[in-house]
């Protein structure tokens, strides 16, 4: 390439990052940082707003999915011997439980094939 060619070259490539810089800045929705530094959705509404641009962002209930869940903080079987949660729910962004759902099926199936290809002890 000349040095004209690079030049151009550079001058378009900045234009497209800082276009793509606004138009980030523009589809996203600004949500301040708590004092743990951890950005919280702060209301219902404005969780609507963010899975509705991108539904990857939902948070999906893991029981929905058949995972079974076993949340001892939830129930007095922990070390506290009383619930500490109000309820016994676990969610995962949507891609996260999809994941997790598929290393469980592939488990069961790994599972059952074990059980299948097991040799049975003879009884006398």
């Amino acid at each position: 390439m000349t040095t004209r060619r690079l030049d151009d070259f550079a001058a378009q490539l900045k234009r497209l990052v800082r276009f793509a810089a606004i138009a980030t800045l523009a589809c996203s929705i600004a949500i301040p940082a708590n004092r743990y530094g951890l950005r919280v959705v702060p209301d219902a509404a404005t969780y609507e707003r963010l899975t509705r641009r991108d539904p990857d962002k939902r948070l999906v209930d893991l029981e929905t999915l058949g995972i079974p869940l076993d949340i001892r903080y939830a129930t007095a079987n922990n070390f506290m011997k009383e619930p500490l949660y109000p309820a016994a729910k676990a969610y995962l962004r949507a891609p996260a439980a999809r994941a997790l759902a598929d290393v469980q099926a592939s488990s069961r199936r790994a599972a059952s094939a074990s059980r299948s290809s097991t040799p049975t002890a003879r009884t006398a």
